[in-house]
C-alpha cells in the first residue's frame, strides 16, 4: 500500500488527530534555542553545556528547564524574580518570531482539511496563552477545538 492510501485509510478511521506545534507545525525550534540563549547569554562560558541541556530536553516546559540549568549546571538559586525575568526574555525573544516563523510546508492547508472531518487538539509545552495569541495571529485558532 502507498503512503498514501495508508494514510487516506488512518484519516478516515481516526475520530481526532492531536498536534504538537513547534516543529510539526510551524519551523520554530530554532527560534526556541535562541530564546534559551538570550535567557542565559550572561553565562557565556557555560552556554555550551546550558544549550545541550534545552535542546536535550525539548518537551520539557521552559520553568523546569531555567530551573535546572539555575540550580544543577549553575550552582545558583532560582528565585520567583528569576523565573519572572527569563519568561520574560524567553517571550520577548520568541512570541513575535515564531508568530512570523514559515510553516511546515503543506501544514496550514492539511489542518484546514482535517478540521472539518476530525476532532483537532494541540498539544504543547508553550504556555497555553502564549500559544493561544500565537494561534490568533496566524489565523490559526479555529483549527483546533482544544488547545493546551
Amino acid at each position: 500500500m502507498e503512503r498514501v492510501d495508508l494514510l487516506r485509510k488512518l484519516l478516515g478511521a481516526s475520530q481526532g488527530l492531536v498536534f504538537d506545534f513547534d516543529g510539526t507545525l510551524v519551523k520554530s525550534n530554532a527560534i526556541k534555542w535562541q530564546g534559551f540563549e538570550a535567557c542565559f547569554s550572561e553565562f557565556p562560558d557555560r552556554l555550551e553545556e546550558i544549550l545541550a541541556y534545552c535542546r536535550g530536553h525539548n518537551h520539557t516546559p521552559r520553568w523546569d528547564k531555567f530551573r535546572h540549568v539555575y540550580e544543577q549546571i549553575l550552582g545558583l538559586a532560582y528565585t520567583p524574580e528569576i523565573e519572572q525575568r527569563l519568561s520574560r526574555r524567553f517571550e520577548q525573544t520568541t512570541t513575535v518570531q515564531i508568530t512570523q516563523a514559515p510553516e511546515i510546508p503543506f501544514a496550514e492547508e492539511f489542518l484546514r482539511r482535517v478540521c472539518k472531518a476530525h476532532w483537532t487538539g494541540l498539544l504543547s509545552a508553550t504556555p497555553s496563552p502564549i500559544l493561544d495569541e500565537i494561534l490568533k495571529e496566524r489565523g490559526w485558532k479555529r483549527f483546533f477545538q482544544e488547545v493546551q
